[in-house]
């Protein structure tokens, strides 16, 4: 293992810690099948853990049939809110998500900028492993993500590219140098007061 190795799992250790003590809301996936494609994700939902509880007693009663049985754990309204005409085909409680304030900065024809917030759904894993990277160097943009974490890197644009209009042409923004990771810099800096790191203008020199 190289020392680049070894200072990025103690940030990873360092940020693990800080996300047990972050308040969050708990997200899950609602999965549909759609021929010819495979299964895909449909709807990310909060639910409570009462909910969350209700739907695993419904697995179990059910079995794959739970589907059809929702409506006695969430209600009306939210299988409201999922009916898109396709069948619900599974809900994921095992892979709890979070949401995370990103901002996209769209540079028009005439030079101007419109920035937008974005919010991106990651799990624990991925969004502890973005303040990782942000307390290992303090200068991270989304495009050293690019080849430090080509995973991570996929699974936050998937959040943020987006389409605008202007007067005379559609453009896609599909830029990932304009990204600004604005919820997980600000975690990774209470992270490195927390834990008085002292950061050089590269990368991270930690002194606990």
């Amino acid at each position: 293992m190289t020392d680049f190795d070894l200072d990025f799992e103690k940030c990873l250790e360092l940020a693990q810690e800080f996300l047990t003590k972050k308040v969050r809301k708990n997200y899950y996936e609602f999965k549909v099948i759609q021929e010819p494609c495979a299964d895909y994700v449909y709807a990310q939902n909060e639910l409570s853990d009462e909910e969350v509880e209700s739907l695993r007693q419904l697995k179990e009663k059910y079995g794959e049939a739970f589907v059809d049985h929702l409506d006695e754990a969430l209600g009306e309204d939210t299988l409201d809110n999922l009916n898109c005409g396709d069948e619900l085909a599974d809900i994921d409680l095992d892979n709890i998500l979070h949401q995370y304030r990103f901002t996209a900065h769209h540079i028009k024809q005439d030079g101007t900028v419109r920035s937008s917030e974005r919010m991106v759904t990651l799990t624990d894993e991925e969004y502890a492993r973005l303040l990782a990277w942000h307390v290992f160097d303090n200068h991270l943009i989304i495009n050293t993500l690019r080849y430090r974490d080509s995973n991570l890197y996929d699974r936050i644009l998937r959040g943020v590219d987006t389409y605008y209009w202007d007067d005379f042409i559609a453009m896609m923004v599909d830029d990932p140098y304009l990204v600004t990771m604005d919820e997980a810099k600000a975690d990774a800096e209470s992270i490195v007061r927390e834990n008085n790191i002292e950061r050089s203008d590269g990368y991270l020199c930690i002194s606990l």
